[in-house]
């Protein structure tokens, strides 16, 4: 029984989430506030993960909520303003995953990592 909810556990990791993954976590109190593009640039997660994708062709941006209208909303959010500021909407992915309400993870998944469901 053990050695099946082990198995079960580790079939549960997203390929996403392999170590070293390169991932950043931003905080609600890094969101609030008016938004412009310049204040989504200064925000060190979102630069560093579009820096990140920049450097790595085909590479994609999961940008992990934690459901519920709050984090889908959030997760949207988020996706538009990379968009409007020249990430292309094919390279980003939104999902829900277990993380804290007042938190999105932001990870890089590099060419030939598909997205977990």
């Amino acid at each position: 029984m053990k050695r099946l909810l082990l198995l079960l556990a580790l079939l549960a990791i997203p390929a996403s989430a392999a170590p070293g993954t390169p991932s950043w976590i931003l905080t609600l109190g890094e969101w609030s506030g008016p938004k412009t593009g310049e204040r989504i640039l200064d925000m060190k997660p979102l630069r560093a993960a579009v820096q990140a994708l920049d450097s790595t062709p085909k590479a994609r941006l999961e940008v992990m909520h934690n459901g519920g209208e709050g984090g889908v909303f959030w997760a949207v959010q988020i996706e538009g303003w990379l968009v409007s500021l020249g990430v292309p909407g094919s390279r980003i992915v939104l999902r829900t995953g277990a993380i804290k309400l007042d938190r999105v993870r932001i990870l890089l998944l590099p060419p030939g990592i598909a997205p977990t469901p």
